[in-house]
């Protein structure tokens, strides 16, 4: 999507180019019957977005936009019942999916359907490092994952619960 921005309003995301307040096209989740609500976004190597999304009582489904023919495709991955929201994808290829309430984060390798890796807690947001360090809102704060780990190596406790969030920039 080089050169645009993405925004997501319920089930559509919206692309917008950078410096303009309209929008450029707007695209469709409404999947399998449903109006999924889009959640959070990430980008893939070769410039594909993915888009985390659920409906009510509907475990979370994973989605993959082509940024330069705009066709939008579910990702058939087997996330039993997360419920989202949190998705990030590394330099890898490897796909995290997270379920906030149902504690944990699948990590998928490309090309796999199933979990090659699950992380034992679960995140509302996700951001990964170009090194492949996961950082991981879980509610009260960050935990820090090193590349390939499940265990954190580094918890950021946040003021009052206040962890829903996570925004990783470049170092100083």
């Amino acid at each position: 999507m080089q050169g645009q921005i993405g925004d997501q309003v319920g089930e559509y995301v919206t692309i917008f180019k950078p410096g303009q307040i309209k929008a450029s096209r707007t695209v469709n989740l409404h999947f399998s019957g449903y109006a999924m609500s889009a959640d959070q976004m990430a980008f893939d190597t070769n410039g594909d977005l993915f888009i985390s999304a659920a409906a009510l009582d509907v475990p979370v489904h994973v989605f993959r936009m082509n940024t330069k023919t705009f066709h939008v495709s579910q990702v058939n991955l087997n996330v039993s019942k997360l419920d989202g929201p949190g998705l990030a994808v590394d330099r890898a290829g490897n796909i995290y999916v997270s379920g906030f309430y149902n504690g944990h984060i699948d990590v998928f390798a490309p090309a796999s359907i199933n979990p090659t890796r699950v992380i034992n807690q679960g995140a509302q947001d996700m951001q990964i490092m170009p090194d492949g360090t996961l950082y991981a809102s879980n509610g009260d704060g960050v935990d820090e994952y090193a590349p390939g780990g499940s265990t954190p190596v580094n918890v950021i406790n946040a003021y009052d619960d206040q962890g829903y969030g996570v925004a990783v920039g470049p170092a100083n």
